[in-house]
């Protein structure tokens, strides 16, 4: 796609004014029909994308840890295997049924705060393990997941496009280049 006979679709939303390598960007808000104004960066945008890199190490070291212990720590009753199950049913449910709604009402940054807050409430039910805890806190996960997971792609989609016009390149190139970052640190 050549920029000069098509533009991106992100570029509609841009203002015709960029400065001391920043561009001020027009982004739906969430919240409301009405548009807010960013301005980033290249470094803020690079930044941004490393603060979420470390924030999915630490959060995955724990919760992987803690995943995969599960079923050794909690066989009483399959309660582990159980909660697992249970996990990633209500992600599948929630992806399905619950994200399409939620990403268009909140922006990207609070879903993923919230998200990843349930991520420490089930890791915390390792205190306290019953299924009175390990259940609701599995289906709140999985609601989170779900919910993470799209609003990090949208997230870093929403960088990498930002990032793209900044620098004149290629959208997909630097989307392929930000997706790659994250998934480098998070294996």
């Amino acid at each position: 796609m050549e920029k000069g006979t098509e533009e991106y679709e992100f570029e509609k939303k841009l203002l015709k004014r960029v400065e001391n390598d920043k561009a001020i960007i027009q982004v739906d808000s969430p919240a409301d029909t009405n548009e807010r104004n960013l301005t980033l960066t290249k470094h803020d945008t690079i930044r941004n994308l490393i603060v979420i890199c470390v924030s999915f190490v630490f959060l995955f070291s724990a919760f992987c840890s803690f995943a995969s212990l599960q079923s050794s720590l909690n066989k009483e009753e399959g309660l582990g295997t159980t909660g697992q199950a249970v996990l990633y049913a209500a992600m599948v449910l929630s992806s399905l049924l619950l994200t399409s709604v939620t990403m268009s009402k909140i922006s990207q940054k609070w879903i993923m705060v919230v998200s990843m807050f349930t991520y420490l409430i089930f890791v915390a039910t390792g205190f306290y393990p019953s299924w009175y805890t390990i259940m609701p806190a599995s289906v709140l996960i999985g609601i989170g997941a779900a919910h993470l997971w799209s609003a990090v792609q949208t997230y870093i989609t929403d960088l990498a496009k930002h990032y793209a016009f900044l620098t004149g390149t290629e959208f997909q190139d630097r989307l392929n280049l930000f997706l790659g970052i994250l998934y480098a640190f998070m294996y």
